[in-house]
């Protein structure tokens, strides 16, 4: 069930290797993925940050806590929209496109895994349908939620595109939760031979796969980048990629988009 969008072109550089694979390069001709609005959930993506020059549309955190910018948030914010050829890390898959920071998750101190909260997703994804997104980014795994999932379908029903990892765990035991629903287009990571992530999780929750091993991504440290690897990198891709699609076709449904 792996589909790796994966381009046989030039050979790809290091900071957007990625971006060429999916061929998002060539596509620019044509759409930069102006005008889309692409909602990020996930932890908080900064809204100065020199790489993302007037991307962010709008910076909202409903954790409840002081406003912080997140090594994860940041990294998926530079994949989707950082500025083309600025000698800053990589150029953005859709590098015209308006980023809305929903912060539902905050990064744990050290470098560990975000902590996510039930009400603060459900009420970044409220801010996704009533600020017009047309494509949601679910940068976060975990268990299965009734009152998320409520809120994931009423967002699908609103025409929003939902894209999320399908998790690291490396098997299809527990299949990772929102990409588990479906509504939510789940995305496995590749790497640049088109080989899956080894931790990726597999089985019937993958739809597709894009780049998501060692991406050169943006952090909130201003200019300085690192090598990232996950599925979130994977989804971040993909999003990119709908919004080019959408900037060429922007009276698509969400249905036809996912196909």
């Amino acid at each position: 069930r792996h589909r790796a969008i994966v381009y046989r072109g030039s050979s790809a550089s290091e900071t957007d290797w990625g971006m060429q694979r999916i061929g998002a390069r060539y596509l620019h001709a044509s759409a930069l993925g102006a005008g889309i609005r692409i909602a990020l959930l996930d932890s908080a993506a900064p809204d100065a940050h020199p790489d993302l020059p007037e991307r962010i549309a709008l910076a909202r955190d409903f954790t409840g806590r002081e406003p912080a910018a997140g090594l994860h948030g940041t990294a998926l914010a530079g994949i989707l929209a950082a500025a083309e050829d600025n000698e800053i890390g990589g150029s953005g898959v859709a590098p015209k496109a308006k980023l809305l920071s929903l912060a539902a998750c905050r990064d744990e101190p050290g470098g560990g895994a975000a902590r996510c909260w039930s009400s603060s997703l459900v009420r970044a994804l409220d801010a996704a349908v009533a600020e017009k997104a047309r494509i949601a980014v679910l940068g976060w795994s975990g268990p299965e939620d009734a009152l998320v999932a409520r809120a994931l379908e009423l967002a699908a029903k609103r025409g929003i595109l939902l894209v999320a990892a399908v998790g690291d765990a490396g098997d299809e035991r527990s299949p990772a939760f929102p990409a588990s629903h479906p509504a939510v287009l789940g995305v496995t990571a590749v790497d640049r031979e088109a080989r899956v992530f080894g931790p990726a999780a597999r089985g019937s929750t993958v739809d597709l796969a894009a780049p998501g091993v060692d991406v050169v991504a943006a952090t909130p440290a201003s200019a300085e980048t690192h090598s990232l690897s996950g599925g979130a990198l994977a989804a971040a891709h993909v999003a990119g990629a709908a919004a080019l699609l959408l900037e060429l076709a922007p009276r698509v449904t969400s249905d036809k988009l996912r196909e």
